[in-house]
């Protein structure tokens, strides 16, 4: 479903500004 793609970009998209936040911070 419509539902479930926009699960995952978000889920992938969280992940992404996560490693980003880190790398900023290390």
């Amino acid at each position: 479903t419509t539902m479930r793609v926009w699960d995952v970009l978000f889920n992938e998209g969280v992940n992404v500004l996560f490693r980003v936040a880190l790398a900023i911070f290390k």
